[in-house]
């Protein structure tokens, strides 16, 4: 139910934001390339609470290709095709067993974001972000069994969808090729787990061993927050007449 008004929301900001845009007339279309380092959780309410275990940083990536097209000087579509990577490493709080796991994600993500420009060559992004999972890791290692880089797909859903939101500036260049450095967060609507990774099933906190009473299940969502960098060109016109009835796309000369 959440994320079904989540996407009413968008769909209707967008709406507005197409309404309001179309009536310049004509647009140009921008093309770039993506690259974010992240720091990554695949964070579960029952797990940060139990004090049984503790989570360790992670780091991630994600890196790929846009396509947009400019609406007006302060507002653009924008069309992301990306290979991401998300871990998330968690070790034993307990001194009578130590151990410690390792959970590594890849997706191919689409994020379809709201591109906004308030000031010259500055820009706010908004949207929302459908993953594909491509592959999932598992590594464990304790003094009683150890294994590293366990396929463990079927534990995890296939797809993920995630809410976007980013801002940053200009550190090089123009409409000829832009390069900009910003920040990009991103918060996991989606449970991640599938049935055969444990959805639903009660948790007993490490913390309290054996003599641990049964908690309700809570999702697994994933989150990020990285250094977006990204390089962008103005691709060309596309121009329309008065009627609407022709289009035309125009490349720019780049002098």
């Amino acid at each position: 139910m959440k994320i079904f008004f989540v996407l009413i929301f968008i769909g209707l900001f967008s709406s507005s934001a197409f309404a309001q845009l179309q009536g310049i007339g004509n647009q140009w279309v921008i093309t770039g390339v993506r690259a974010t380092f992240n720091s990554t959780w695949l964070s579960n309410q029952n797990e940060l609470n139990d004090k049984g275990l503790k989570y360790k940083p992670a780091w991630g990536y994600s890196g790929g290709l846009m396509l947009g097209v400019h609406y007006a000087a302060w507002g653009a579509i924008c069309v992301e095709g990306l290979y991401s990577t998300l871990s998330q490493k968690q070790a034993s709080a307990i001194d009578t067993f130590k151990w410690s796991g390792r959970t590594d994600l890849t997706y191919y993500e689409f994020p379809v974001l709201l591109h906004f420009v308030p000031k010259e060559y500055k820009y706010i992004e908004a949207g929302i972000k459908i993953s594909n999972m491509a592959k999932a890791q598992s590594s464990y290692e304790s003094s009683l069994i150890s294994y590293a880089d366990m396929d463990v797909k079927n534990s995890f859903e296939k797809s993920n969808l995630s809410l976007v939101l980013g801002w940053g500036g200009p550190i090089w260049g123009d409409g000829g090729g832009l390069v900009n450095l910003g920040i990009r967060l991103t918060y996991g609507l989606s449970d991640i787990i599938s049935t055969s990774g444990g959805k639903g099933t009660d948790y007993y906190s490490l913390n309290d061993g054996i003599t641990a009473n049964p908690k309700s299940y809570t999702p697994t969502n994933t989150a990020t927050i990285g250094f977006h960098l990204t390089y962008d060109i103005d691709l060309g016109w596309w121009l329309h007449d008065s009627c609407k009835r022709k289009y035309k796309f125009f490349l720019f000369s780049h002098g």
